[in-house]
């Protein structure tokens, strides 16, 4: 990719140069350059994020930004170089391994992660950098605990250049579903005689870029209960919903059963 920059009409286009984030120091780069920025992350409702402290210790290693948005989706990011062969598959396992040892903690342990001895809580540090008067503390904390318990994390592999290898894995993984794994490219240019800096993020396998019809899911009886639970209904609203549906499927069986109907399969599906 070329980037040419000029000031003025009359003057020439002038080339810029790739930044180069090689070195011992270029994936530190890159996590400082995002934990400043988390904006680069677009997401879906335009949610702003917050990384509260960089290398986030999970078991013997750690995560090199773990955050959270106002409605307590918890991003969890790892930073790569092209040039790095981890970029390429091993640094995927690194992030789902970091996700699997999220995944069940309580929100008294994640809080202390992120906070660590500051003594304040996890929802007024996020207040104090990000505004949001229609979400109360105990909405962030459900959301947290949603996320915890279901491990349905946002895992973002940054990265100075994508390559083919990793791309499809993120396509793949999207179309697939089940889990939320993107890549964010951050491409960086200079111009050394005026300084100026030029920024050209794109993000691979954003579930919001989904288009085309929506594939449901099945469920039992059982496991709608548990994801309506999940969301926010009361035992009331899905005992409900389950009468509903125990009615509607007694009318298909007398339909089947009739005349004037042909015979029908009684077997019932749950979808999201």
């Amino acid at each position: 990719m070329k980037i040419l920059l000029k000031n003025s009409p009359e003057a020439t286009w002038q080339k810029l140069e790739p930044f180069e984030f090689g070195g011992p120091e270029g994936e530190k780069k890159l996590e400082n350059l995002l934990e400043k920025s988390p904006d680069l992350l677009t997401t879906e409702g335009g949610k702003p994020i917050v990384f509260l402290k960089p290398q986030v210790a999970l078991g013997s290693n750690a995560v090199d930004l773990l955050g959270v948005d106002v409605d307590g989706i918890v991003v969890m990011v790892e930073c790569k170089l092209d040039a790095n062969r981890e970029a390429r598959r091993m640094v995927v396992g690194q992030i789902l391994e970091y996700a699997g040892q999220l995944r069940g903690m309580s929100y008294e342990d994640f809080e202390e992660l992120l906070t660590g001895n500051s003594g304040r809580p996890l929802a007024d540090l996020l207040s104090q950098q990000i505004s949001d008067e229609g979400r109360s503390e105990a909405d962030f904390r459900a959301g947290v605990e949603r996320c915890l318990d279901s491990g349905d994390f946002r895992l973002v592999i940054a990265i100075n250049g994508i390559n083919d290898e990793l791309k499809g894995i993120v396509e793949y993984l999207k179309a697939r579903g089940g889990v939320r794994l993107e890549a964010l490219e951050l491409q960086r240019f200079t111009d050394e005689k005026s300084g100026v800096e030029v920024l050209v993020p794109e993000i691979y396998g954003l579930s919001g870029r989904t288009t085309g019809p929506r594939r449901g899911r099945t469920w039992d009886l059982e496991g709608f209960a548990k994801d309506a639970a999940a969301k926010g209904l009361d035992s009331d609203q899905i005992n409900a919903i389950k009468d509903f549906h125990d009615n509607h499927l007694d009318a298909r069986r007398i339909l089947s059963s009739s005349v004037f109907a042909p015979s029908a399969d009684s077997t019932s599906e749950w979808r999201a």
